[in-house]
């Protein structure tokens, strides 16, 4: 048996495999991209664990084929650099030394780096800082008591003599960076194979960087990178880069608004619920990936993912814990379906609860608040009422047990558990022992 679900796999020159019926949503996107006229920022949002990567790493599929030239960017693997303006430029520049005449590469490194020079001192992300949010943060006004000590490496030791040169050097920036945004937009024509389509720039990874950087991020592109025939796709967790505005620039900031300055457009990355919705086909997919043995293990995954609204990371680890549970189980041992999805559930969606089961006593309340889930005799979900008779089953106290009429369901059910008490606990017990991260 697997224990590791194995990522998605997209060919050279196709989308892959469209389990949630997204391709339809990326020619909808490619067709936006490449037929507008005015540079786009558009954001791509969806919770984490959704398959935002994924789906935009098919997409370039889709780019290739209309011949529409991109760039992909994980902004997470580079927020330790200094400065955003050198993440996208960098990438810009590997991709016209691999993309363009030799010329036309070396003439880019060369407009680059003097904007780079420019755009790397400290005035110059205060004067960006200032134009984008209307602020300037105290740890800049901090940075700048210490200019002195921070330019004297590359201009004077004198802040006088430095703030000096920058108002005389202020035309000689300008035009640097307005000649470099002219080249900018003339890279999908000069290209080996030229292009009509704007070049795309995906920035995947933003909501997870660190505030400072992804708000950095935003500011550079505004200011430095939008121009005509380029657009960006930034790929976010919206509500989570709002919180990285607003630790930035401070909780009073409307993070809503000072986003809208960047984003030309909105998208949701699709997500289908209800029946053969999302879950329940990732649910049969992972059942298929780790070679699961038959039973009802889908339906009752689907059952609990569908309560809990389960992201797509958090189902794949609901069931590696399902698969290190399976496999280090001994021949022959009790394999209870429904309690153990539970507890594989509970471990990765509620902790605090599966910690509390060990205990053997919680009350069935806890259970239900838990899962947000209250006993209603017109609630027609068959498969959660069964998942929570049997959960009562196992929390009952012996008295309340015992004192169960003969002929009662509850007291016929648990009879057939070897350790009704215990049952639950043993399960919590072993998962902590080998547990998914």
């Amino acid at each position: 048996m697997k224990l590791v679900v194995q990522p998605h796999q997209i060919s050279d020159d196709d989308f892959g495999p469209d389990l949630f019926g997204r391709k339809n949503f990326g020619i909808a996107l490619a067709n936006i991209v490449k037929n507008s006229k005015d540079p786009l920022v558009i954001g791509l949002d969806g919770n984490w664990g959704e398959g935002k990567s994924t789906f935009v790493k098919a997409w370039q599929k889709i780019l290739d084929q209309e011949n529409v030239p991109n760039i992909y960017i994980d902004a997470f693997a580079s927020d330790y650099v200094d400065d955003a303006f050198m993440v996208v430029a960098g990438a810009i520049t590997d991709y016209v030394t691999e993309n363009a005449p030799a010329k036309k590469s070396t003439e880019f490194i060369d407009k680059a780096k003097n904007v780079g020079a420019h755009v790397l001192s400290l005035s110059a992300k205060i004067g960006i800082r200032a134009i984008s949010a209307g602020v300037i943060k105290e740890t800049d006004l901090q940075d700048l008591g210490k200019i002195g000590e921070d330019i004297s490496k590359d201009i004077s030791s004198s802040a006088e003599k430095y703030i000096k040169d920058r108002l005389t050097n202020h035309k000689t920036e300008r035009q640097s960076i307005e000649h470099f945004k002219s080249f900018l937009s003339t890279i999908p024509n000069s290209l080996k194979e030229p292009s009509e389509s704007p070049l795309t720039i995906i920035i995947d990874e933003l909501d997870r960087c660190r505030p400072s950087f992804a708000v950095e991020m935003l500011e550079k592109i505004k200011h430095l990178f939008s121009v005509p025939n380029v657009n960006f796709l930034l790929v976010i967790n919206k509500s989570q880069l709002q919180e990285s505005i607003k630790s930035t620039y401070g909780a009073n900031l409307n993070a809503h608004t000072y986003l809208q300055k960047f984003i030309t457009i909105e998208a949701t990355l699709p997500k289908k619920k209800g029946r053969n919705g999302d879950i329940e086909k990732y649910c049969s997919h992972l059942i298929n990936q780790y070679n699961l043995p038959d039973g009802e293990w889908a339906e009752f995954f689907t059952t609990l993912g569908t309560q809990l609204n389960c992201s797509l990371r958090e189902l794949e680890r609901i069931f590696s814990n399902l698969a290190i549970m399976l496999i280090s189980e001994r021949q022959g041992a009790e394999i209870h379906e429904a309690l153990i999805a539970t507890v594989c559930t509970l471990k990765v969606m509620r902790p605090g609860i599966f910690s509390r089961l060990v205990e053997g006593s919680i009350p069935i309340e806890d259970i239900h608040e838990a899962f947000k889930y209250y006993p209603d005799p017109k609630n027609d979900n068959y498969n959660m009422e069964y998942i929570m008779k049997w959960l009562y089953i196992c929390v009952m106290s012996d008295s309340d047990f015992n004192n169960l009429d003969p002929s009662d369901d509850l007291r016929r059910l648990g009879q057939l558990l070897r350790n009704r008490k215990n049952f639950l606990g043993l399960l919590v017990q072993k998962l902590n022992s080998f547990s998914a991260g």
